[in-house]
């Protein structure tokens, strides 16, 4: 009974080590881009958040979730091989929108943290400006 129960920790000590060789990670170059001021005469601004696969399998971005219906996003949706670079690219429309804006974006995918938080923030200002 002893060698069983120590075959079975054996067993899954080395699946746990197996399972942490074989993870995605994430790594964005930046996680917060300031538009400054942007005027609220109904053109949207964007910017591309560029991410790595710093991990040693697959990573997938399966979904991701604004603060606000002024933001859109577009992200890679394929599978970033390790060590290969993807995007999410965030646009925030300022129309109706005058003042300071701060808004986080959730970027969930299968990294074992599952999510990463990036913000975009400025000003808008009035159209005359």
């Amino acid at each position: 009974m002893r060698k069983f129960v120590l075959s079975l920790l054996g067993i899954i000590a080395l699946t746990a080590l197996r399972a942490q060789e074989l993870t995605p990670a994430i790594s964005f170059e930046t996680t917060e881009y300031d538009f400054g001021m942007v005027r609220e005469d109904g053109k949207k601004v964007s910017y591309d958040f560029v991410f790595r696969n710093t991990g040693t399998s697959p990573l997938v971005v399966t979904r991701i979730i604004t603060s606000c219906k002024c933001v859109g996003t577009s992200y890679t949706r394929k599978p970033v091989p390790p060590g290969g670079e993807g995007t999410v690219t965030v646009t925030y429309d300022p129309k109706k929108q005058q003042g300071v804006f701060y808004k986080a974006i959730q970027v969930f995918s299968n990294a074992p943290e599952g999510v990463d938080i990036i913000v975009i923030k400025g000003e808008v200002v009035e159209a005359s400006r």
